[in-house]
């Protein structure tokens, strides 16, 4: 107890001695407020340490929130940041892939484009073989229709 405390206790004391209270009882009524006040304080500083712990308990909570806040947030952009490097190289691959594909294409059109010229020029070439023998026929005729017809006039000439 504090030495004010003390002090108002005397004065009651020796204030309620003069009035003819029985000192007994008033001295039991004095250590009784004296309990129950120490009881009130002893209450007061454990309800005052309970208030301490729970902030000092809520700053932890709220420091360890933090960080999991901080984790979490760290972690979101992590994962979109590795989704973003996973569609990127998905893309490129994608596009390495197409490109692949349209080289093949164009590969593939390029042969048909040459066997369809190969298939012109053979077409060419038949039709120039085919008048080719047309033009051998018609002068083999020619020479046979010539031969016969020397032959006939020979024949006709007595020879």
């Amino acid at each position: 107890m504090d030495k004010k405390l003390s002090s108002q206790i005397s004065d009651f004391k020796f204030q309620n001695s003069f009035f003819g209270y029985d000192k007994k009882k008033v001295d039991a009524f004095v250590n009784s407020t004296i309990a129950s006040i120490k009881k009130l304080e002893d209450e007061f500083e454990r309800t005052l340490k309970e208030l301490r712990d729970m902030k000092k308990y809520h700053a932890e909570f709220e420091e360890k929130r933090n960080i999991s806040r901080e984790r979490e947030r760290k972690a979101f952009f992590d994962l979109e940041n590795l989704k973003r490097e996973i569609i990127i190289e998905s893309n490129e691959k994608m596009e390495e892939k197409l490109k692949g594909v349209e080289e093949r294409e164009k590969a593939h059109y390029d042969i048909i484009r040459k066997y369809k010229d190969d298939i012109q020029s053979l077409k060419k070439l038949k039709y120039s073989i085919m008048d080719q023998v047309k033009y051998l026929v018609r002068q083999q005729t020619d020479m046979l229709e010539t031969f016969e017809r020397i032959e006939r006039e020979r024949k006709k000439d007595g020879i």
